[in-house]
């Protein structure tokens, strides 16, 4: 399909010819009989490429669609067509699933990679904020043991501890989303 819309747009392409040899005085040409689907030959996130298909050159495969589970019938139609064909090698019966699992495998495992190093990220995150307030509590023991002293309760200490940590981390991420923009 992408083949004819680029060559022959709007045409029908069947019919048609064009030079698939050497070029020079006597090119070899070759007549379209057929315009099959786009395929996806590198992945399902790839371009669908100008393929061309000569059968006496091609890999032979048997593409099954079944109601039934499609690995059940896979030895039944090997031993049939070792009936038809005692020569005839097969391999690599795979299931349409399987082939697309496949195709999608190097995403999952980058998507895996990804969330690996956010979690990663976020744990380091939390120890350092854990670390901060920390310090900021130990630099502060005099002033909160003044206060308790003076009548403040627990709760009072522990808002002021906690606004003072909610001020850092909105400062923070005030600076981490313009860095982020810019």
């Amino acid at each position: 399909e992408s083949m004819a819309r680029r060559f022959w747009p709007g045409e029908d392409a069947v019919g048609k010819k064009f030079i698939t040899g050497p070029w020079g005085p006597k090119p070899a040409w070759s007549t379209i009989i057929g315009v099959v689907s786009d395929v996806k030959q590198f992945g399902l996130d790839s371009e669908p490429s100008m393929d061309l298909y000569f059968p006496s050159l091609a890999s032979r495969y048997l593409i099954l669609r079944t109601a039934a589970d499609p690995l059940s019938l896979a030895v039944a139609v090997q031993r049939e067509l070792q009936a038809i064909d005692p020569g005839l090698a097969i391999s690599d019966v795979r299931t349409m699933d399987r082939i697309l699992e496949e195709s999608a495998d190097s995403r999952r495992w980058t998507a895996g990679l990804l969330s690996a190093f956010a979690g990663m990220a976020v744990v380091l995150a939390l120890v350092g904020i854990y670390g901060v307030m920390s310090w900021t509590v130990s630099q502060r023991i005099r002033e909160i043991g003044i206060r308790m002293a003076l009548g403040a309760d627990r709760g009072q200490v522990l808002k002021m501890v906690m606004l003072y940590g909610t001020k850092l981390c909105g400062i923070g991420l005030g600076i981490g989303v313009a860095g982020t923009f810019a």
